[in-house]
């Protein structure tokens, strides 16, 4: 009897955990939205791992102002999709990541949009389709293919594959090794299994957990969240990064993802993760001509690539420090496009690569990245070029020996023909700017002028003599004190405290640092005033409006 009790009694309890599990179910599903696992605009999809948000709406701002960003029913950018009915005389299929998305981009300036009116000019009905999710990898992209290809009947379909974080995306081996791949935790891999490929994910339990209860993403993603914020390492989407210095004098790159750039031992993940990538590839063409369709592969570089940025002196400055040598002495800046270049010819899957005419475009001036380094609008021009002259020709270019072998382009002017102060009354010197710089306003409009920074921020200036001084403004409403540090990259952190309101003046003697340069003789400086304030949803430090060194008076 007492045996029977105890039996109805925990049956009793089962069932109430079950009727409470079902109820908090149906409450998080009628009243949460589909779980973000990103700050980017997608959502959680159980197959994908992660979508555009259907319809969603918000503001982005370039230049000239104000412009709407916007994904249609099915989250992507563009066009809707075609219904059942009349079929255009081309439709082409893009498929990407965030490159093609273009949050930075207006609509109309997206090589996707580009292409169409171009072929339009030239009397062809052309349809274009956007099928592109930022931070997808090429897996990804293919299960979209499937999913979306037989609906759109394509003519074309492109693949743009941007190695900075395709080849990590493609591979369990390298699955949460880079910040570059945020999205490895949830995204389906395509995995070869018995001659063909399966879909897996990276916890198989946890994945069907997903697929079934939207309490199970949510708390997920609030765990994910607290792991971030304080930085607990077994709750991160993403290890925490070995330290810069560690890695140059472990004869790393600089970081995971520049292991891109390097050779490695046949069996190394960076070699696994490679393989696994040219085998998509090899996918793409079969499908995309299961479709009745042509397949083309356009390669996107890196910004690194293409231009020496101020983040690339940073690292130079480190590696010289730490690894006594220069960046040029171990990373191959083209080994990326000679290794797809060679793959893609044998596969027999035409192929359109960026990197030589971004680089001729930079050295003529243009900036076809955007501050947040992904192609600007005149990135976008350009690759809507390239692809307009395939269409024209039916095949690629011909590409000759020269064209990976030239380095990035260095946009900094000889360290020698620079003075050794930065003012931003009048000029933005975005070429000395790396991260961190939001806002530069002139001081002919008035009020406060010079550049808003947000809560650390990167600047490279000739190597001088004399201290180190930066000259600014803290605006009413910060909060005060206000600390943060000054840190010359490779050398000291140098704390400082704002007490109140108005400028500013730090300086950081120059017999407390030494003051490692780069290969071109420029120094790396770090300001880190943390966050004083928020504007506009923006987190930003204080105002700069002169850097440089100086001798003390």
């Amino acid at each position: 009897m007492l045996r029977r009790l105890r039996v109805r009694e925990l049956g009793l309890v089962l069932a109430s955990l079950t009727c409470l599990a079902l109820f908090l179910e149906v409450a998080a599903r009628l009243l949460l939205p589909p779980t973000r696992y990103h700050d980017a605009p997608v959502e959680f999809d159980p197959n994908l791992g992660f979508r555009g948000i259907p319809g969603y709406r918000s503001q982005s701002a370039d230049a000239r102002g104000v412009y709407p960003f916007e994904l249609n029913e099915h989250g992507f950018r563009g066009r809707a999709l075609p219904s059942a009915g009349e079929q255009a005389e081309l439709r082409v299929l893009y498929l990407g990541d965030s490159f093609l998305v273009g949050e930075a981009v207006r609509a109309e300036e997206l090589m996707t949009a580009r292409v169409e009116a171009g072929l339009s000019a030239r009397g062809i009905d052309a349809e274009v389709y956007n099928l592109s999710v930022i931070d997808y990898g090429t897996a990804q992209e293919l299960l979209l293919l499937d999913a979306f290809g037989p609906q759109i009947r394509p003519d074309v379909v492109v693949l743009a594959l941007f190695s900075g974080n395709d080849v990590i995306n493609n591979s369990m081996e390298l699955a949460n090794q880079s910040i570059v791949s945020r999205g490895d935790s949830i995204r389906p891999y395509l995995v070869s299994e018995s001659g063909s490929l399966r879909v897996r994910f990276l916890n198989p339990i946890l994945a069907k957990l997903r697929a079934y209860s939207r309490v199970v993403t949510e708390i997920e993603r609030r765990l994910l969240s607290i792991g971030e914020r304080y930085e607990v390492e077994w709750l991160q989407a993403t290890p925490t990064a070995l330290p810069l210095a560690r890695r140059l004098r472990s004869g790393l790159a600089p970081s995971e993802a520049y292991e891109l750039f390097r050779s490695h031992d046949p069996e190394h993940p960076w070699e696994i993760a490679w393989r696994a990538t040219q085998q998509l590839l090899l996918e793409f063409r079969d499908r995309t001509r299961a479709l009745g369709a042509r397949p083309l592969v356009l390669v996107i570089p890196t910004h690194d690539q293409v231009v020496r940025s101020a983040r690339m002196v940073r690292m130079d400055v480190m590696s010289r420090r730490f690894a006594g040598r220069s960046l040029a002495d171990f990373l191959d800046w083209n080994l990326p496009e000679r290794r797809l270049e060679a793959f893609l010819r044998d596969a027999g899957i035409d192929a359109l690569f960026l990197l030589p005419t971004l680089r001729t475009a930079a050295q003529s001036g243009a900036s076809p990245y955007a501050m947040d380094e992904h192609l600007s609008a005149e990135g976008h021009a350009i690759a809507a070029e390239k692809v307009l002259e395939w269409f024209g020709r039916g095949d690629p270019t011909p590409l000759s020996p020269e064209s990976f072998t030239s380095a990035p382009i260095t946009s900094l002017p000889p360290a020698s023909d620079v003075g050794p102060r930065l003012s931003f009354a009048r000029s933005e010197h975005r070429e000395n700017l790396g991260h961190g710089w939001l806002l530069w306003r002139p001081e002919a409009e008035g009020g406060e002028w010079g550049w808003w920074i947000g809560a650390r921020a990167l600047v490279v200036l000739p190597a001088a003599g004399g201290d180190l001084v930066v000259r600014g403004s803290l605006p009413a409403g910060s909060k005060l004190p206000l600390r943060g540090f000054l840190h010359v990259i490779g050398g000291i952190r140098y704390p400082f405290a704002l007490e109140e309101y108005g400028p500013f003046e730090l300086r950081l003697p120059s017999d407390l640092s030494p003051r490692p340069t780069s290969t071109e003789g420029y120094v790396a400086i770090g300001i880190s005033p943390g966050v004083a304030q928020v504007v506009n949803g923006e987190p930003v430090g204080f105002l700069v409006r002169e850097i440089g060194f100086e001798t003390p008076r």
